[in-house]
């Protein structure tokens, strides 16, 4: 039986992935594209449940390495709310003709945007505050990814999605490094030089080792970049312990940067619970200043009452 079926008359293409058919269709406007392939809006046929169907460009499809990693994609399944979810790919031969990958439909901002739209009206350390709260669910994510023995390679700010503008997603599996899957092996530079470890920058004929450290680095400039919009973050704007966190994260060399996402997520933690006493107290402080001042205000009232008494 064919996987992909297009009846006569129909702009409808139809794929089966893992007992369930799916369909878009092919005269509608595309979600988006990448080098890879073009993303459409697609459904379930029995449920009606909105999926995203990337379609593997025609030009790669018939490139063993291409191939792999999309297939790659499309099987790496981690069961995590902060993680996009795969449901499989399609094909009709196994090293040529059509490929697709159908994975769940994400609506919403990329935080980028949510950063920049949402949150412009607090101050900048109110602002660091929730960033960093929102972060904790994607540095997560990523620790769900390595639990499995999988790099993400591609973290960066155009890669979280703000699922109905407030669940976090981790996008965008299609250069992830997962050895004990069927991976192929890259060579050069992987990922988005800006939020790319330096490891991760090599030549065009070496294959660059990376590890989790190398997912921490590109947490520590997409979390700089989302705080300021640049890197490194100015340490005269920003709380000092938020700086440092991200130096830590962003070391030049790997064994210098946080160990894995635990360490990473503990002190953001701890940065976001010194931010929440230091307002406990400047709260405590105004509502003691606001109590004398209150007091005088009364006896002012007081005293003026009286004195229109007195007077008539």
């Amino acid at each position: 039986m064919s996987s992909i079926k297009q009846n006569p008359g129909d702009t409808n293409i139809y794929l089966y992935v893992e007992s369930s058919w799916y369909r878009y269709d092919s005269t509608a406007e595309p979600l988006g594209e990448g080098a890879m392939g073009i993303v459409w809006m697609g459904f379930n046929c029995d449920s009606g449940e909105k999926v995203a169907i990337k379609q593997i460009r025609p030009e790669l499809c018939g490139i063993p390495m291409i191939r792999a990693r999309a297939k790659l994609e499309a099987t790496l399944v981690v069961n995590h709310p902060h993680v996009v979810r795969m449901l499989g790919y399609c094909e009709d031969s196994p090293s040529e003709g059509p490929l697709y990958i159908i994975s769940e439909y994400v609506s919403g901002i990329t935080m980028a945007e949510h950063v920049e739209t949402q949150l412009a009206r607090f101050s900048v350390e109110e602002r660091d505050r929730k960033i960093a709260q929102e972060f904790l669910p994607v540095v997560d994510a990523v620790g769900a990814l390595h639990a499995q023995g999988i790099i993400h390679r591609d973290i960066k700010p155009s890669n979280i999605m703000l699922q109905d503008g407030y669940l976090p997603k981790l996008m965008d599996l299609g250069i992830a490094k997962a050895d004990r899957f069927f991976d192929a092996h890259l060579c050069g530079t992987i990922g988005s030089p800006p939020f790319a470890a330096p490891e991760q920058i090599v030549p065009d004929n070496v294959e660059s080792v990376v590890d989790a450290r190398s997912d921490i680095y590109s947490l520590g400039v997409t979390l700089s970049y989302l705080a300021g919009s640049k890197y490194p973050l100015d340490a005269y704007v920003h709380s000092a312990k938020l700086v440092d966190i991200i130096t830590v994260a962003t070391a030049k060399k790997p064994e210098d940067r946080f160990s894995d996402t635990a360490q990473l997520k503990e002190a953001l933690e701890d940065y976001i619970s010194d931010l929440s006493d230091e307002a406990e107290t400047k709260n405590a402080a105004r509502h003691t200043y606001s109590l004398p001042l209150m007091m005088t205000g009364a006896l002012i009232a007081i005293l003026a009452i009286i004195l229109i008494v007195l007077c008539h």
